[in-house]
């Protein structure tokens, strides 16, 4: 595993991220791309601190996003490992949700800051998407 204490922060957005993740044991990151118009936030240092593989979240108010993901960590921290096709209950929205695997031709493009952190593309996502195909719904696993 990565020893992120000697991964070498370049600007001062890397800096305070890494400083989170050594204070809380994770970060979460939003993002927005004005040309597609698509936001997600995802997690940063889950694999690190918990050894389970991050988690994003698509297509919803990153609002939302971020609560669901909140309530996720919690699950993790108190031990909880999810896996692809699990179904956690007891989250704060509707429709079900499930995991799905995120291919890692896609962490440049969406999990691009959990690649600094961990200084390569060794780790894991999981994309937290609706458990039922949903029109809109674009899954990272699929293309």
């Amino acid at each position: 595993m990565l020893n992120h204490k000697q991964k070498r922060a370049h600007t001062r957005v890397q800096m305070n991220i890494a400083q989170k993740i050594e204070k809380y044991g994770w970060t979460l990151i939003s993002v927005f791309n004005p040309d597609t118009g698509c936001s997600f936030v995802y997690t940063v240092g889950l694999e690190h601190r918990y050894e389970h593989p991050e988690l994003i979240v698509l297509d919803l108010p990153v609002q939302t996003a971020a609560d669901i993901l909140q309530h996720l960590v919690e699950m993790v921290a108190a031990g909880r490992q999810f896996r692809v096709g699990d179904t956690p209950v007891g989250l704060p929205i509707d429709p079900r949700l499930s995991f799905f695997e995120v291919e890692s031709r896609h962490f440049a493009e969406y999990l691009n800051v959990a690649r600094w952190f961990y200084g390569n593309g060794d780790f894991r996502a999981l994309q937290v998407a609706p458990a039922e195909p949903m029109e809109g719904v674009y899954l990272l696993m699929n293309e």
